[in-house]
Parts: structure tokens; C-alpha cells; sequence
């Protein structure tokens, strides 16, 4: 496979879409761009949005890079047209759910490094909804356009378990996905 220099990660919260890019940068030699670290502000809080996709526009128009997270509505078509790799990390909705609850217990009270400072990972109904819901809400769009650029020539790699990008990462890297706690 071509070395990609411009690699997008995609899935819904709690995939290891983070953990994913961290490793992909150890591996290729590539700074991450956490989107999430970009959109949200103090406690929470989202940051202008045309601040934002300034941004983000910038992260784009970079040589190299790993974008980690979805943003649908942020400068998709752009951001996945200059990628030379697409990750779709599409596992099950309970995955993703446990996966938040888990992240929750390890981060409760602190920030993780993906994200803002003084944004301590919280729980709450709505956000596991959110979660559930991505499913339906998000991954037709992502589905949609993925589609199209893999008709167009586009890499896009699209993994329905973490067993699959296991293997992927020993065919690709001859190591495994690592194991580790999100502090990236």
C-alpha cells in the first residue's frame, strides 16, 4: 500500500478513533490534528464555528497530517478530498457505548489530552444517546460519501471490528494495534 501522507479518521465516539491516530503517527511520522480539541472551548463549551473551519481549513492545506473526527458539517467534502487515506472505524453501536462508559471511569474528573483543557470527560444520558443515535444520524452521510470516493480512487479502508484493524495493523505495520490508555 502507498505511504499515505494525509490520513483521515473516522467513527463514532468511543471507536478509538484517537488511540488509532496516535499510533498511526508513531508509525508514519505524521502530526495529529484531534478536531475535538479545536471545536470545543472551556467546560465544554463549542468554540465560533468560523474560528473552527478556519482552522481546520489551515490543518488541510497542510503537507502531512492525521485528522481525528467526524465533523460532518465541517468541511467533509474538503477535508476528505485532500486525504490520501480515509478510516472509517463503523463498529457496533454497543462497542462504542461501552467504550464511553470505560473512557468515563478512566478520565472522570481529569481532561483528556485530545481535548480542550478544563474539559473533564463527563457521562451523561444525552451523550450516550448522541452515541447511540450515530448510526442513524451520522454513518449514512459518511457511508454516502465514502462510496463516492472509493469509486473515485480514493483509499478508504472501512473496519467493522477492532479484530479487523488488528489484522490490518500487523499486515501493514508487523505490529499490533496497541492497548493503551487515551493520553495522547
Amino acid at each position: 500500500m502507498t505511504k499515505a501522507k494525509r490520513i483521515m479518521i473516522l467513527g463514532n465516539s468511543g471507536s478509538g478513533k484517537t488511540t488509532l491516530a496516535k499510533q498511526l503517527s508513531e508509525y508514519e511520522g505524521l502530526p495529529v490534528f484531534h478536531l475535538d480539541r479545536y471545536f470545543w472551548g472551556t467546560d465544554w463549551v463549542e468554540k465560533d464555528i468560523a474560528l473552527f473551519r478556519s482552522i481546520v481549513k489551515g490543518f488541510i492545506e497542510e503537507d502531512k497530517w492525521i485528522l481525528d473526527g467526524n465533523y460532518i458539517h465541517t468541511l467533509l467534502e474538503e477535508r476528505l478530498e485532500k486525504s490520501d487515506r480515509v478510516i472509517f472505524l463503523d463498529y457496533s453501536r454497543v462497542f462504542s457505548v461501552y467504550r464511553v462508559i470505560k473512557r468515563y471511569f478512566i478520565y472522570k474528573n481529569s481532561s483528556r489530552k485530545d481535548v480542550c483543557t478544563n474539559c473533564p470527560d463527563k457521562l451523561s444520558w444525552s451523550f450516550i444517546k448522541w452515541v447511540w443515535g450515530f448510526k442513524t444520524r451520522v454513518r449514512p452521510t459518511l457511508i454516502t460519501v465514502l462510496s463516492r470516493m472509493k469509486t473515485q480512487g480514493k483509499d478508504v479502508l472501512v473496519f467493522k471490528n477492532k479484530r479487523k484493524l488488528k489484522q490490518y495493523m500487523r499486515k501493514e505495520y508487523g505490529r499490533d494495534l496497541q492497548k493503551r490508555r487515551l493520553d495522547v
